[in-house]
């Protein structure tokens, strides 16, 4: 339906990448899965990039780098966080004009 040149479905093999990179991460899918996995092969690349799509709770690491920090506890230690991080206010509920702005904005 939608042909954007530089989005396309996730492949693990991707993880690899010399990159740029960026992921598309929500709040709570940082805290564990795949864009857990993803952030912490790319976040001490300056090339690459996460875009955190909503509200972060007090405490988790989204809200921590939404706030500035560069060094992130992990369950293997600390993370060196030199990769870009964005915030994007975007709501799964959005009415159909707010999928389309956001549409269009991908597609710029």
């Amino acid at each position: 339906m939608f042909d954007f040149k530089h989005i396309s479905v996730f492949d693990r093999s991707y993880i690899n990448n010399p990159g740029p990179m960026v992921v598309f991460a929500t709040p709570g899918m940082l805290h564990s899965g795949m864009s857990l996995m993803i952030f912490k092969a790319w976040c001490h690349e300056a090339k690459n990039m996460v875009i955190m799509p909503g509200y972060c709770v007090a405490g988790t690491m989204g809200h921590k780098l939404l706030n500035g920090s560069r060094k992130i506890d992990s369950d293997k230690g600390s993370l060196i966080v030199n990769m870009a991080v964005e915030y994007l206010s975007f709501s799964a509920h959005a009415d159909a004009k707010g999928i389309l702005q956001l549409i269009k904005k991908l597609s710029a």
